[in-house]
């Protein structure tokens, strides 16, 4: 059974809110490095989920285990359905979701591992590759009216 409560628009939004927290999280005075990542990974799913189901990948697909919160298998399956052509090719953006997906995909940064070392992606880097993804996504959108 379909979820229409749950939109393309809407995943997309999330996903905006969840950057302008990381955003709040970088700016602030205190050094919060896995509180930070976890918003970054959490903005990359709900972006890359957003324009999958724009695409008709269905809400319980999402939620799959083939899915998930697996940052890899999202970007991966937006790319066979053309999210390259909104945001390009650049090996930096799959670096990042790899490097990323390692800690986020594993819950490494929501249950701290104490003595651990964390593998967390440059932050400029991260972040501008956040927002190509969301002005890419959001340009799909405006095009095919959604």
């Amino acid at each position: 059974m379909p979820n229409d409560k749950i939109t393309p628009r809407g995943l997309h939004t999330h996903g905006k809110e969840f950057f302008a927290a990381a955003e709040a999280v970088h700016s602030s005075k205190v050094r919060a490095v896995l509180p930070l990542a976890f918003l970054w990974g959490r903005t990359i799913e709900l972006l890359l989920k957003s324009y999958l189901l724009s695409c008709s990948v269905s809400v319980g697909d999402l939620r799959s285990r083939k899915f998930g919160h697996n940052l890899v298998a999202l970007y991966r399956e937006a790319h066979s359905r053309g999210i390259a052509g909104l945001i390009g090719t650049d090996p930096q953006i799959m670096g990042r979701m790899l490097m990323l997906n390692l800690e986020y995909g594993r819950k490494r940064l929501e249950y701290r591992e104490c003595g651990t070392i964390y593998k967390i992606p440059d932050t400029e880097l991260a972040r501008r590759v956040i927002r190509r993804l969301a002005k890419g996504v959001n340009h799909h959108f405006v095009q095919n009216g959604i």
